[in-house]
């Protein structure tokens, strides 16, 4: 009896100094505050402007609860190649994503699917027009996979597949009525993420 009790305590104080619960610090996102960057690819369908592949840039802090879900908000920042002008066109936008982890103790890995909706501008400059601009939003669906490659530090690869809608256009600032677009878009990135709870 004394012997069972005396397990029990000690299992109850392993949870309670344990910022995981049930899970150990043996695992790709422990629960609590983190901070990550990222880079990759991004693309928007011929419906938006015919655009092509382009690069993009985001930066996010994020909470991951004990439960595994995980809370992100950042911002994002990329060059877009528009077909047939040979130039470049600027989309950032701040965004807000929620995931789900699949993660278990003992394992370095984590697979998660999630959301993700952004608040975009779109802009370029032209040599006949000046600045064609716009602002729009995006929903997006998500997955993707951490891995802990050190105490602190984890690999994020993450998948996005999504819509945007963008309103009218202006040309230096004058309102252009009926040039919304919308289309699909797509982004693949590879980042890294720093756990501030380890």
């Amino acid at each position: 009896m004394h012997a069972t009790l005396s397990s029990a305590v000690a299992l109850m104080a392993a949870i309670a100094v344990s910022p995981t619960g049930v899970l150990g610090q043996d695992i790709a996102a422990p629960p609590g505050l983190g901070l990550g960057v990222s880079a990759g690819i991004i693309s928007f369908s011929d419906d938006i402007d015919s655009y092509n592949l382009g690069t993009a840039v985001e930066g996010a802090v994020r909470y991951t609860s004990a439960g595994g879900i995980q809370v992100l908000g950042g911002g994002q920042y990329g060059q877009v190649d528009v077909q047939n002008l040979n130039k470049s066109r600027t989309v950032w936008g701040v965004f807000a994503d929620a995931r789900l982890l699949l993660q278990k103790d003992g394992r370095s890995a984590a697979p998660y699917i999630g959301a993700r909706v952004a608040y975009l501008n779109e802009s370029l400059d032209t040599d006949l027009l000046g600045e064609i601009s716009s602002t729009g939003w995006l929903a997006a669906a998500m997955f993707g996979v951490l891995v802990r490659l050190a105490s602190q530090v984890s690999l994020d690869a993450t998948a996005i597949f999504g819509i945007a809608q963008f309103g009218d256009q202006e040309i230096d600032g004058v309102p252009q009525p009926d040039s919304g677009n919308s289309g699909a878009t797509f982004s693949a990135k590879l980042g890294l993420v720093y756990s501030l709870s380890r």
